[in-house]
């Protein structure tokens, strides 16, 4: 197990993702990151999700605001979402300084504990994560009103879809070589 600690560690969210990356690399990519402030890397809202409001007349004498979701196109963010950073700062980072090779004199060999980061609840921002750790050079994020404003708890379920809850079409094509004459 030597060889599998000395380079490769795992990274669990509650049940629903895991991932096996190479414990140098990923500390290095998110330094560099962190440092140049995800220059890199396009941040897109797909969800677009913050509520508008509209007076309605609930009796004559009583207007009340009701909170109206419009889909809007996917929005270009001029940051990575705070609860990303955040996340990658303050969990991710210590855990693989920890696990680096700079602190390796004070790793026990025998304790695989070490070598997998455990998050019990899945992040509000796991879809940027996901698209971070697979290098995608855009990054969707979902539910940045709710992250912003802190409007949940650590964990929620991933509700829409990265297409800005647009239906995925699946569209088949039949190709037919009509230049082929049939032999008699």
């Amino acid at each position: 197990n030597k060889i599998f600690g000395s380079t490769l560690i795992g990274l669990q969210f509650s049940d629903t993702h895991t991932f096996i990356c190479n414990r140098e690399l990923l500390f290095k990519k998110l330094e560099s990151n962190l440092e140049n402030k995800f220059q890199n890397f396009y941040f897109v809202d797909v969800n677009n999700n913050k509520p508008t409001y509209r007076e309605i007349d609930k009796s004559q004498n009583e207007t009340e605001k009701a909170e109206v979701r419009r889909r809007k196109k996917p929005e270009l963010l001029s940051k990575p979402p705070k609860e990303f950073s955040v996340f990658l700062n303050s969990k991710l980072l210590p855990f693989l300084f920890k696990t680096s090779e700079l602190n390796s004199n004070t790793k026990d060999d025998d304790d695989d504990d070490d070598l997998v980061f455990y998050f019990e609840l899945t992040p509000m921002c796991m879809v940027s994560i996901t698209g971070w750790l697979l290098e995608y050079p855009v990054i969707y994020v979902q539910d940045i009103y709710v992250q912003e404003n802190n409007l949940g708890d650590e964990s929620v379920s991933i509700t829409g879809n990265c297409l800005g809850n647009e239906p995925l079409k699946i569209c088949k094509l039949y190709l037919k070589n009509v230049s082929e004459k049939k032999k008699t």
